[in-house]
């Protein structure tokens, strides 16, 4: 059950409403239509690549969970990713791409630098056991973001509703691909793997999609207009099913030199975890 952190969060966020809240003070996305609510709230991030200063490590990250307004300041966002995205990354600082409305309903894509680490020691929390971190990020107040509240995560309830075969999007920047407004792209693909519960014991879903560098770390999602085939009327149609963290490919001469290709990712409560862990430090 959500501590009374989330408690507070979902009052803010509009608990209980089956919406999602804009952050304080911040101009709101212009729809609260699911998908784009998503695109509002994900962004590249990338910097020097450890290993090798001339190459850049880039990935994905989203705004999981709002701010809320402090003692007359607004604490930080919460940006949630893969772990290796931000292990990846040299040096005390990243640029995430961000975005700020134009006058003629068009979109400005700029960088801006978000600080990761303090005296070498990472900024961000990292789950003990699979790849999803959370980092307390400041944002520009011209930004147009929506901050999603955690009972957007899906569980085990939720997760029995779902079949081999039912569609998840997954939002990203394939090889650090963004739309000319610094939007991540959109790739959709199907729940390839059984059992999907109990999530925890799972630990990962496949899909069958092909995924690239860039894509790890962004939100893996569902979205039904219609109510869910299964489940009791109050089953959300659309919520957070996980992180993205990489593309499984398997192939050699064991094969026949043929190769099969699966997208990965990490179920919803470890994201929880995570934002817990952030939290609690």
């Amino acid at each position: 059950m959500p501590g009374r952190w989330f408690e507070r969060l979902g009052t803010i966020l509009g608990r209980g409403t089956g919406s999602a809240g804009a952050l304080p003070q911040r101009r709101p996305a212009p729809t609260r239509e699911f998908n784009t609510i998503l695109f509002h709230s994900t962004f590249r991030i990338e910097g020097p690549h450890w290993e090798d200063p001339n190459r850049t490590a880039y990935g994905t990250g989203f705004v999981m969970a709002a701010a809320r307004e402090e003692k007359d300041r607004i604490a930080p966002a919460i940006l949630v990713s893969a772990a290796h995205v931000l292990d990846d990354i040299a040096g005390e600082t990243a640029s995430l791409l961000v975005r700020r409305p134009n006058s003629d309903g068009t979109y400005a894509a700029f960088s801006h630098i978000i600080r990761i680490r303090h005296a070498g020691a990472p900024l961000y929390v990292k789950h003990a056991e699979v790849d999803v971190a959370a980092l307390p990020v400041d944002l520009p107040d011209d930004v147009v973001i929506t901050g999603l509240s955690p009972e957007f995560l899906a569980d085990d309830e939720i997760a029995k509703t779902f079949h081999p075969g039912d569609q998840i999007f997954c939002l990203g920047f394939p090889l650090s691909v963004a739309t000319p407004g610094g939007f991540p792209i959109l790739r959709m693909g199907y729940i390839a793997s059984y059992p999907l519960t109990p999530l925890r014991f799972v630990k990962q879903i496949e899909l069958d999609i092909s995924l690239f560098p860039g894509n790890s770390g962004g939100p893996a999602y569902f979205f039904f207009p219609d109510a869910r085939r299964d489940g009791p009327p109050q089953t959300p149609s659309h919520g957070l099913l996980g992180l993205v963290v990489q593309s499984d490919r398997y192939s050699g001469p064991e094969f026949g030199n043929r190769s099969v290709t699966f997208g990965v990712i990490l179920p919803a409560p470890f994201i929880r975890d995570a934002i817990e862990l952030l939290q609690k430090r």
